[in-house]
């Protein structure tokens, strides 16, 4: 295994952390059940793979979607324009994080992509 997961402590940090977030991001109605898993296995991949770093920069743009996603509510939902309530579906979670989610993954497993500075 080359990513950040290397000990069983570190895969548990991973699931623990990735199942509070996907608990969270449901309570919050920002994702729907199928999107909360989504998110969890993409949120899970990136967190064994990349580490601590990688959940950093998905907490940071989940917060930023979540408060785009609200900021004028209102105003979107008169022009017909708001996203449903019960919040992004599975295929949405994916078109944001599929990409960097097998990419964790794979350089989990090859160790591809180890010391690539340029």
């Amino acid at each position: 295994m080359h990513g950040w997961a290397s000990s069983p402590h570190q895969f548990a940090t991973a699931a623990a952390v990735t199942f509070g977030f996907a608990l969270l991001a449901r309570a919050l109605h920002a994702v729907n059940r199928p999107g909360a898993l989504a998110g969890a296995v993409t949120c899970f991949l990136l967190f064994v793979g990349a580490g601590p770093a990688a959940f950093t920069a998905l907490g940071a743009l989940f917060l930023m979607t979540w408060v785009a996603t609200r900021q004028g509510y209102r105003r979107k939902l008169s022009l017909g324009l708001a996203e449903r309530h019960e919040g992004r579906n599975a295929s949405q979670v994916l078109a944001n994080l599929a990409v960097s989610a097998v990419a964790s993954a794979l350089f989990t497993i090859t160790g591809i992509g180890a010391g690539w500075s340029h």
